[in-house]
């Protein structure tokens, strides 16, 4: 079976006029292009080219085939140029989930840059606590706290996250600091994510111990569900 450099080289030839030119062209060797020819021709059975005069001139078989291979020829290289635009401009629209807890702190600038990076892009961003669906809220990336569960989702960690109790000063300047995980009972708590229970359990835990203080927020806040 011929190869595809014999036909490439072959209708360059045929393109260039001569095979010097052809040559040049493609930066071979003429004793390469030359015998890349005769061999696409003994693979064939065919001659292809009259070289009888000072020019090259096609045979009537290789006219038709010139066109043939010229066509196909076009099409590899629109293949893969069309291939290539789509690697390197990249267009399209990423739908993508977010906790509200982390968009701003670690996502802004991030997608910021992704945008002037690809111009053509663009970034469909919901901003929800709730754990969108990939299949029936149509995600394509989602950044979770949580490590989801189904098995035939790609997951990469990114960062490990740690939650850390915190107070304001003119709070704690009439209240006492709580030195032990049950000294939160006596304390007005604020709580996140919260739309559909009353409490939670916080388990606290140091130097490989752990305990478990239960919660139950003055000021529970709650996200809506899109």
């Amino acid at each position: 079976m011929p190869s595809y450099d014999a036909i490439a080289i072959f209708v360059q030839v045929v393109r260039s006029g001569s095979f010097t030119d052809a040559a040049k062209t493609l930066s071979t060797p003429l004793s390469t292009v030359s015998r890349k020819v005769a061999e696409l021709e003994a693979a064939l059975e065919v001659q292809l080219l009259d070289r009888s005069k000072r020019r090259i001139r096609l045979t009537e078989a290789g006219t038709d085939y010139f066109e043939l291979c010229k066509k196909g020829l076009d099409a590899l290289v629109l293949a893969n140029r069309t291939l290539r635009d789509r690697q390197t401009d990249t267009a399209g629209t990423v739908t993508t989930t977010v906790p509200p807890n982390l968009a701003e702190i670690l996502f802004l600038e991030p997608i910021e840059t992704s945008l002037q990076r690809y111009g053509q892009a663009r970034i469909r961003m919901f901003v929800s606590e709730r754990m969108l669906d990939f299949t029936d809220d149509a995600i394509d990336l989602s950044f979770r706290v949580v490590r989801p569960t189904r098995p035939d989702l790609v997951i990469r960690k990114l960062i490990t996250h740690r939650h850390r109790l915190v107070a304001a000063p003119a709070y704690l300047a009439v209240n006492p600091l709580p030195r032990e995980p049950r000294d939160l009972s006596g304390h007005r708590r604020l709580g996140f994510g919260f739309q559909e229970r009353g409490s939670v359990t916080w388990p606290l835990s140091k130097s490989g111990s752990c305990q478990n203080s239960p919660l139950s927020p003055i000021l529970p806040s709650t996200t809506t569900p899109g």
